[in-house]
């Protein structure tokens, strides 16, 4: 093994990067984590993909968190076989950050959905045996845009479950940065500069290590970035403005779409709920060849007129060219 130290030594690398990802299911900080039956979103997941399911045969299992990654828990806790499955989320269903349709499906299969309640403590003597709830009420708007929960003093209920899944974030796990100089914010996430530079001389970060967990393509953007930062740095030059690098501009279409038919998109067949909670087989049965061939024509009616074709591409190849330019060419 090796530190960050070692890579940065006098006789080593000069600069480096980070991206040691957000990997982690983040910690509830309430009692009775340590309770058999209290498991983290991440690992369950992770566990059951590696064929090492857990025996969740007749079990009542509760889920907290609101997205993705905890819609995800539940609906493989179904599969498994739990005779009962719970979401707690405290705010309501327009908060959630999971996806619509899998909040839907995930209903259609049978899970129980819980607003407006957070944990304060796992109950049980060596195993899980129920969730201590709080009953919660919204106040100000807080940084996310959405109403900030409040407690309701008093409100206090258990819920009776077997199995506690917390989903609520995920953590880079940043033991590995300790006594490195690379320092973290307190959600864990590693702290960096407009650049990308991290706290440490040389050191840079990019991906759910800064970001937390989000999407493929801003890591490999922030990639993008910290690349052109260490070679800046290796140079003995400033680095460019980060915000030179995702600098967006709105441009007008060059057509006008007003007159293209209009066509609704067909909806997607699936397995019945009562099926697919039984099974682990693809949800999305798929189109059939004659759906196949509506939905393509679905695209504009695909009539675009010469000029109209060369204008989209004049805009994906030269940009700054304008649109207005393109015209003034192209009327001439």
């Amino acid at each position: 093994d090796f530190t960050l130290a070692d890579l940065l030594a006098p006789e080593g690398y000069q600069a480096g990067g980070l991206a040691i990802g957000a990997h982690l299911s983040r910690s509830l900080r309430i009692a009775g984590e340590e309770l058999d039956g209290a498991w983290g979103g991440v690992e369950f997941l992770q566990n059951v993909a590696l064929g090492k399911p857990p025996d969740l045969a007749g079990k009542r299992v509760a889920v907290i968190g609101g997205g993705n990654t905890a819609i995800d828990a539940a609906r493989t806790t179904i599969r498994l076989g739990a005779s009962e499955v719970n979401l707690v989320y405290r705010r309501t269903r327009r908060d959630m950050p999971a996806q619509d349709l899998e909040i839907q499906e995930a209903e259609e299969e049978g899970l129980k959905m819980h607003f407006l309640v957070n944990p304060t403590r796992i109950v049980g003597n060596g195993k899980v045996e129920g969730l201590e709830l709080t009953v919660q009420e919204l106040g100000e708007f807080d940084n996310s845009a959405r109403r900030r929960p409040h407690p309701i003093e008093g409100s206090e209920f258990v819920l009776p479950v077997d199995v506690v899944i917390a989903a609520i974030g995920q953590s880079t796990g940043g033991a590995c940065l300790q006594g490195c100089g690379v320092e973290s914010e307190r959600s864990s996430a590693i702290k960096v500069d407009r650049q990308l530079a991290t706290t440490r001389e040389g050191v840079f970060a990019a991906g759910d290590a800064v970001l937390g967990p989000a999407t493929v393509i801003e890591a490999v953007a922030q990639g993008n970035a910290v690349a052109q930062a260490v070679d800046s740095y290796l140079r003995g030059g400033e680095p460019e403005s980060k915000d030179e690098w995702l600098a967006y501009r709105e441009m007008p279409l060059p057509w006008n779409v007003d007159d293209y038919a209009e066509a609704t998109r067909p909806e997607m067949p699936v397995q019945a709920p009562n099926v697919r909670r039984h099974n682990w087989q693809q949800v999305e049965l798929g189109f059939s060849e004659a759906t196949c061939l509506q939905e393509c024509r679905r695209c504009l009616r695909c009539d675009l007129e010469e000029g109209e074709l060369l204008s989209m591409r004049e805009l994906v190849e030269a940009p700054s060219r304008g649109v207005e330019e393109h015209f003034d060419k192209t009327t001439a």
